[in-house]
């Protein structure tokens, strides 16, 4: 896919409200689970390759590394650089995997849309449930 495009996509998922900016707000999303996949900018300062390194391992989020420079990603969400961020929507996660190519966090993250769309049809299931019985 083009870069134009796949800026353009980040950039969709910031309106979104699918991203998380910066070095303290991605990490915490990492630390807490809320992260799906962490992206790095290319020219990312080696301190931030650590950090995000550390960060992701504590729960196991997917880290790619994109091509894209820290002016180029800060332009397409509306901010000066971004060296790094964090999609913390699973369906996003692997939408942009699949345009960039990086097939390596996919199975997982596939895995973790089908639980999620298992809770959340057991959740309607459950909810659904207890509206019919409070009727009665």
């Amino acid at each position: 896919m083009d870069n134009d495009n796949i800026l353009q996509f980040v950039g969709l998922m910031r309106r979104a409200g699918a991203l998380t900016l910066g070095a303290d707000a991605s990490f915490d999303a990492c630390r807490t689970g809320r992260a799906r996949l962490a992206l790095l900018a290319s020219d990312a300062s080696q301190n931030t390759r650590a950090a995000a390194a550390s960060a992701v391992r504590e729960r196991e989020t997917p880290l790619i590394a994109l091509s894209y420079d820290k002016t180029a990603l800060g332009r397409a969400v509306g901010a000066g650089e971004c060296a790094i961020m964090t999609i913390c929507d699973t369906g996003f996660a692997i939408a942009l995997c699949k345009k960039t190519g990086n097939t390596e966090p996919l199975q997982a993250l596939e895995r973790r849309q089908r639980r999620e769309q298992k809770k959340h049809r057991v959740r309607g299931k459950t909810g659904t449930s207890a509206r019919r019985g409070s009727h009665s």
